[in-house]
């Protein structure tokens, strides 16, 4: 009932947006004839008539965008990974530097993302500049977003995303999605087929209703029965947009994205009993009675303003909620035993303002966010309800042309603990496509809601843990970094990091009191990190060479520890050509993954954490892959075969990753 009167809601106020989306051409002076955005302009003059069909007459640009001056990675734009054999978006991330995906092997499976040594909980997400991460957890499983609605991701570093969000100590994440504005149909398919009875579909249709109103709506359907027993995953994705620019100073806009999954876990592989963990006949897995059903829904209303008459003056609302249902299930052994049955009910509300003012050689945005987070049922925790605020500006001035500074503080207020963050960047243009830049920031993070009202087990005060509430943990930031680009030929990029963290939040494990051990949480007093992040490109002919590398050097009170591989590096060689007088176009790629050796760190899937342990150390690895992609027409297809030696490798004690394994995929666009 109460689902029927949370859609019933949303309905209701959608369906009084669309009245207010009809009626308000009434109120709008006519306007000259259709202009194509500059997005499209690019596209068309590529020869890509589909998109030269997308037109908008009043976009305000980039309404999605939470990057001030900083250049957009063009290896994480759909033009750019469509010609890859991505299928989610933590593929696409983790071929870049700094990121490192902690997975469980196979597809739909839980995937915690990590940044520079830190996880996910210091790494917010957006999505086109509204948070969407959840505020139980502390963050959000990009399993949960469709790679089809993703434009384009912004990577933001410590200093400017202590601007954008809360908990941003480790940098900020925003997913751009696709801006329609189509006078015809249009619509795209995707289809991708791998073993184990792996399907992904995915559908989108647009079209605008009257000029300017645009509706696009979307579905993505997963399933995957898994390597081993005990892994299957099935999922829904359904999402919808009306987006609606009555004028170039007004553009309205509307989203609903609605995920729902069920995930079996089955706990690794049991070391003791399997004589071969990476055999799919002898390897014995812990259980194959575990799982859970999660339901996720997302609502957001947005507008975007010039009130001034300044055009650079712009300003950006958003009001947005949140619905997060997840049941877990998990029977004791012996089977005869009782069921563990966990559920979680949170509410997410908020409210988000945006102003940006141009001065002269000064940009000053100022931001402002306000929501209310309920838990209704959690395991181990009683109802409760928490408000969170935040006040934050940044400042960027061009004093010189050569010379881009820029500074950013955030206020955070949350349970009576208010905190302070604030960064500094300094970019020098040392000539055409050459620039040095300096970045600092000293940024908190308070515990999540889950961390906060964890409990601690009746066992753990016997390994001497405190049962005191978490303590904030405070990340002083230090980066130095070069930037060399010539255009599309060349591109080097190395930055250099160090990272202070006081009272670093972790969980630990205890003895096992069911199937999967307890945790207990703990605040580690001195942490540093020490890194080096490289990024080489360079294309000569129809030759193309890329190769990240990520170098983490990882302390806890003066102990090095390894719960990261202290090396993980990626490079690609392709081949791109066009046959038949342009008719098909193709690439050929390789890539070599590599990852050096690690602790790993435990997962308990009851409480969807991972936990810092030093018992097991997983081995380094190697991987090759090598895939193709054909273009013909408005068609993409994709055949892409992973792991073509057939190595052996653990990311996650004791969960084995794929071995060989071939995937086909086709990406289809229609305009009727």
């Amino acid at each position: 009932m109460t689902n029927f009167l949370r859609t019933s809601s949303i309905i209701g106020i959608s369906s009084l947006f669309l009245s207010i989306c009809t009626l308000t051409p009434l109120l709008v002076p006519a306007r000259a004839l259709s202009q194509i955005s500059p997005a499209d302009t690019s596209m068309q003059a590529r020869g890509d008539t589909l998109k030269a069909a997308m037109r908008s007459t009043h976009l305000i640009p980039e309404t999605g965008s939470v990057v001030t001056r900083a250049e957009k990675l063009s290896g994480l734009r759909s033009a750019t990974f469509r010609w890859q054999d991505d299928v989610n978006p933590t593929d696409v991330l983790t071929r870049s530097p700094g990121f490192f995906s902690r997975s469980l092997g196979e597809w739909g499976q839980p995937m915690h993302l990590s940044y520079n040594g830190i996880d996910d909980h210091g790494l917010p997400t957006l999505l086109d500049g509204r948070p969407v991460t959840d505020p139980y957890f502390g963050r959000r499983d990009l399993n949960t977003l469709p790679l089809e609605d993703v434009e384009q991701f912004e990577v933001l570093g410590a200093s400017e995303a202590v601007f954008v969000a809360g908990q941003s100590v480790a940098g900020a994440l925003n997913v751009v999605t696709p801006v329609y504005s189509t006078s015809q149909p249009y619509s795209k398919l995707r289809y991708v087929q791998g073993p184990n009875e792996r399907l992904l579909s995915d559908g989108v249709f647009s079209q605008n209703i009257i000029r300017d109103l645009n509706v696009a709506f979307g579905f993505q359907r997963h399933v995957n029965d898994g390597r081993f027993s005990g892994s299957a995953y099935d999922s829904w994705i359904v999402r919808s947009r009306v987006r609606f620019n009555p004028s170039n100073r007004l553009n309205l806009w509307i989203s609903d994205l609605y995920y729902r999954s069920t995930t079996q876990f089955n706990g690794g592989i049991d070391l003791e009993r399997s004589p071969s963990i990476f055999n799919n006949i002898t390897a014995i897995l812990r259980t194959d009675d575990a799982f859970q059903t999660v339901a996720r829904r997302d609502f957001t209303m947005g507008g975007a303003a010039r009130l001034f008459p300044d055009t650079l003056w712009l300003t950006r609302l958003w009001l947005y909620a949140s619905w997060l249902d997840r049941e877990y299930v998990e029977r004791n052994r012996p089977r005869d035993s009782m069921r563990i049955v966990d559920n979680l009910i949170t509410t997410h509300l908020g409210a988000q303002a945006e102003q940006q003012l141009a001065i002269g050689p000064f940009t000053v945005k100022g931001r402002a966010i306000f929501e209310r987070r309920r838990v209704d049922k959690a395991p181990l925790i009683r109802p409760r309800t928490e408000h969170y605020a935040s006040f934050s500006a940044l400042v960027s001035v061009l004093p010189f042309p050569f010379l881009d500074l820029s500074a950013s503080a955030q206020v955070e207020d949350l349970r009576g603990n208010q905190t302070t963050s604030y960064g500094a960047k300094a970019t020098i243009k040392l000539m055409a496509g050459l620039r040095f830049f300096g970045e600092y920031a000293s940024a908190y993070r308070h515990p999540t809601m889950q961390e906060y009202h964890w409990v601690t087990p009746p066992q753990a005060t016997t390994h001497h843990f405190s049962s005191a509430r978490p303590r904030v943990e405070l990340h002083e930031t230090r980066q130095i970094g070069l930037d060399f680009s010539t255009t599309d030929v060349l591109h080097l990029s190395a930055v250099a990091f160090t990272r202070t963290i006081y009272d670093q939040i972790i969980f630990h494990p205890l003895a096992a009191t069911s199937l999967f051990p307890a945790a207990v949480i703990d605040n580690i007093s001195y942490t540093s990190l020490e890194g080096l992040q490289t990024d080489f490109r360079i294309s000569y002919w129809k030759f193309s060479l890329s190769t990240t590398a990520t170098l983490i050097n990882f302390q806890q009170e003066g102990t090095q520890r390894t719960p990261f591989p202290r090396l993980v590096t990626s490079t690609e060689v392709t081949y791109r050509d066009t046959l038949f007088d342009g008719a098909l176009e193709g690439l050929i790629g390789t890539r070599l993954v590599s990852m050096s050796n690690q602790d790993g760190m435990q997962y308990n899937p009851r409480f969807d954490i991972f936990l810092h342990q030093t018992d097991v150390q997983l081995g380094a690895w190697s991987r090759l892959d090598l895939y193709t992609v054909l273009r013909l027409g408005n068609a993409y297809l994709t055949i892409s075969w992973r792991n073509v030696l057939d190595i052996d490798y653990l990311i996650t004690p004791t969960y084995p990753m794929p071995g060989s394994e071939v995937t086909l995929g086709v990406n289809w666009t229609f305009l009727d």
